[in-house]
């Protein structure tokens, strides 16, 4: 039988066999199959529990609902530069209200200013050293450089 024939009923009756290099499936998907979300699926749950924090906006409190990762993320952002979370947020949010940007899901931003910064590491356009704040790095001339592997992809 086709795999995609008996695919809602037993796509989850796999047979996991722990070997070098990390467990491989057999079943549906092939015989000595790795699986690609190991990494994933085997981290840490409280990564994508979610926690509310709440702070002061110009004197308004707001919450802000995120997972876990997210939060030790903006920490890690924040200590960079010597800024707690609430500040690092605050600073956030003026400095996007300045560039009239339209924040109707302001918790988005958030997670994709995450994403960007581990992106950036990985890029290595941000030095992966804590100590070395995020302000001093060219960030017009990595946000040049961003835009032209965009353009690449594109054309």
């Amino acid at each position: 039988m086709h795999p995609k024939a008996i695919w809602p009923y037993h796509a989850f009756l796999l047979v996991n066999a722990d070997i070098p290099f990390g467990r491989r499936t057999i079943g549906i998907f092939g015989v000595g199959e790795p699986l690609m979300c190991q990494l994933f699926i085997e981290a840490d749950a409280s990564q994508w529990q979610s926690q509310t924090h709440s702070l002061r906006i110009d004197g308004v409190v707001t919450s802000i609902r995120i997972e876990n990762h997210f939060w030790s993320t903006l920490t890690e952002i924040g200590q960079r530069d010597g800024m707690t979370v609430s500040q690092l947020i605050t600073r956030l949010w003026h400095e996007s209200m300045d560039a009239d940007h339209d924040l109707g899901n302001f918790t988005s931003f958030l997670r994709v200013c995450c994403a960007r910064y581990h992106a950036l590491i990985a890029a290595g356009e941000i030095s992966p050293d804590l100590s070395v704040p995020i302000a001093d790095h060219p960030a017009k001339k990595i946000l040049a450089r961003e835009q032209a592997r965009r353009n690449l992809r594109i054309n």
